[in-house]
């Protein structure tokens, strides 16, 4: 199945108007984008600074946000290194955090 027929099947199944893929976070092991961006309101994003780790995924990153009409914010993202055979920490990933309150 193409990918036009994959995002239309989604959005049927989702019951949305609009569907954002973005791309796979390097070494991902997920599939998750909640240590990628964070929605702050129905515009606007907080992603990852990736300039530092993975300069090629961040421009791919904000160019689908772009096109998607977000504006994004980047926030400080220092990964903690990762060891053989374990998950790959969250630490340092500062867009996956809880929202309470108003």
């Amino acid at each position: 199945m193409g990918r036009n027929e994959l995002t239309r099947r989604l959005q049927d199944l989702l019951r949305v108007d609009e569907l954002i893929v973005i791309p796979t976070e390097p070494h991902d092991l997920f599939g998750h984008a909640d240590g990628v961006l964070r929605f702050v309101d129905a515009g606007t994003v907080l992603i990852n600074d990736y300039s530092t780790v993975a300069r090629s995924y961040q421009r791919r990153l904000t160019k689908v946000l772009f096109r998607a009409g977000l504006e994004y914010h980047e926030i400080p993202y220092v990964p903690r290194e990762e060891r053989p055979g374990e998950v790959p920490p969250a630490f340092g990933c500062y867009t996956n955090f809880l929202w309470v309150g108003a």
